[in-house]
C-alpha cells in the first residue's frame, strides 16, 4: 500500500540441507504464497557443505533493503547462544525484522 514499496520485489528464501527438503519446502512456500495472495519469487537454497547457514543468509540477503528472519523456539538455558546467533545473523544485513509465526510456536514464549 505504501507508494515507496509498491514496486518492490519480494523474494522468499529458505535454506535447507538437501534436495528432498528443497522440493518439500518449495511446495510449502508456494502454497503459502498462493493462499496469502502476494506476488513473490521463491528461492529454496541447499546449504553448501562448506558454508554455515549464516554465511548463506549473508551471501544472499546482504544487499536486501529489508530482511525478515524467522525466530525458532529454543530450550531454556540456551538463551545466550541463541542471542549470539541472532546478533551474528543480523551483523551484515541492512534492516532486519525478526518474526515468529503461529505454527509450531503457538502458545510458547520466545
Amino acid at each position: 500500500m505504501n507508494h515507496e514499496w509498491r514496486d518492490a520485489r519480494i523474494i522468499i528464501r529458505s535454506v535447507v540441507s538437501n534436495e528432498n527438503e528443497r522440493k518439500g519446502m518449495n511446495v510449502s512456500i508456494k502454497t503459502i504464497v498462493r493462499n496469502v495472495r502476494i506476488k513473490a519469487d521463491i528461492e529454496v537454497i541447499i546449504q553448501p557443505k562448506n558454508k554455515t547457514v549464516v554465511e548463506v543468509i549473508h551471501g544472499y540477503s546482504k544487499e536486501a533493503d529489508i530482511v525478515f528472519l524467522g525466530l525458532k523456539y529454543f530450550e531454556p538455558g540456551t538463551e545466550k547462544e541463541y542471542e549470539d546467533q541472532l546478533v551474528l545473523l543480523n551483523s551484515c544485513l541492512q534492516t532486519t525484522v525478526f518474526v515468529r509465526n503461529a505454527g509450531e510456536f503457538a502458545g510458547k514464549l520466545i
